[in-house]
């Protein structure tokens, strides 16, 4: 069954470090999104990277920006994600 999930920022960071693959997180069929607050955290931590780590999280995000979209983060959005987080940690 497909899901709509967001995508969390600590698990695009993990992703980019290469710590952990989302390959076996995720289905083909489920509808993957990013939040628009979690681009804003993401471009946070290239402005703060050292120069030698600032073009690979650059790189990483323009690609992220490429394969995902961008849900809009109002209200709904957050408390929805309130909600799955609270699931993540209680599950």
């Amino acid at each position: 069954m497909a899901h709509r999930l967001i995508i969390d920022t600590e698990v695009l960071i993990a992703s980019e470090r290469e710590r952990v693959e989302l390959v076996g997180v995720i289905t083909e069929d489920d509808d993957l999104v990013v939040a628009g607050i979690t681009v804003a955290e993401l471009r946070t931590g290239i402005e703060l990277a050292t120069e030698a780590h600032r073009a690979a999280r650059s790189e990483f995000l323009v690609k992220l920006l490429e394969t995902f979209p961008v849900e809009p983060y109002a209200v709904g959005t957050a408390e929805a994600h309130g909600r799955l987080l609270d699931c993540i940690v209680v599950g």
